[in-house]
């Protein structure tokens, strides 16, 4: 019976080595797998940090880039509203100049008009009096 009952236990004791044996192969593998894992997990980990970097700096390139371009607007609606305005008082001159020369035009028009009508009367009155002494 002891012989039977060491059998017993060595073929336990074997499976039970067998067993830890593929345990511990399937352990190991995925340990293995951890530890790769967790490198390729380090690598982005630092990937992103220079990724991060470049963002930052070229957002910082581009709010740069926008406020130059904002300066230049900004001179650029200066130069174009002075220039506008300038324009406006030229043209409201030359706008006022027009009006004083067409009144004057009116006023001279209206006067020659009244000295052709005097001239006609004058002219009618010339002419009864030429017909009354031509009777």
């Amino acid at each position: 019976q002891d012989k039977a009952k060491c059998e017993q236990l060595k073929a336990e004791k074997q499976q039970i080595i067998t067993t830890f044996s593929r345990e511990r192969d399937v352990l190991e593998s995925s340990c293995n797998e951890a530890k790769a894992a967790f490198e390729i997990q380090k690598g982005n980990c630092d990937n992103p940090k220079d990724e991060i970097q470049v963002m930052r700096d070229d957002s910082e390139a581009q709010v740069e880039y926008l406020e130059e371009e904002k300066k230049t607007n900004a001179n650029n609606y200066s130069i174009e509203r002075a220039t506008l305005e300038s324009r406006y008082k030229e043209m409201k001159t030359a706008l006022e100049l027009e009006r004083e020369s067409f009144s004057k035009f009116k006023l001279e028009t209206s006067t020659s008009m009244r000295e052709l009508t005097q001239d006609k009367a004058k002219c009618e009155q010339l002419k009864a009096e030429k017909q009354q002494i031509i009777t």
